[in-house]
């Protein structure tokens, strides 16, 4: 089932994600892929209070994220795969300008 704010997409269901208009525990698993952030930061709790509720189960959540991760993939051969993010930290987090469509990304000040 897909669901959107924008008509126009031909969703399953239209709507907000402050108030879905669903039934309590829904789905098993509710996915919410570069949603959130489109969303002023003070209602992203409501936001997630709802996708929580039409969740039985699970919920899957994407949000852009600006920390910098690097993956490193190391093949032994007749071993082993090793897999590891390695985080590099900022000496200091960029700041966060409005851009007309995300109201806050992850890793960002302000």
């Amino acid at each position: 089932m897909t669901f959107d704010i924008d008509s126009r997409l031909n969703p399953d269901v239209v709507g907000s994600a402050l108030n879905i208009p669903l039934k309590d525990n829904s789905f098993d698993v509710v996915a919410c892929y570069e949603v959130l952030e489109h969303l002023l930061y003070e209602n992203f709790g409501r936001a997630l209070s709802e996708i929580f509720r039409v969740s039985n189960s699970y919920a899957i959540l994407s949000l852009p994220d600006v920390r910098r991760v690097y993956r490193l993939y190391v093949q032994i051969p007749e071993m082993s795969i090793f897999k590891r993010l390695i985080s590099l930290p900022r000496i200091k987090s960029p700041i966060h300008k409005f851009d007309g469509e995300h109201y806050w990304e992850l890793g960002k000040a302000g």
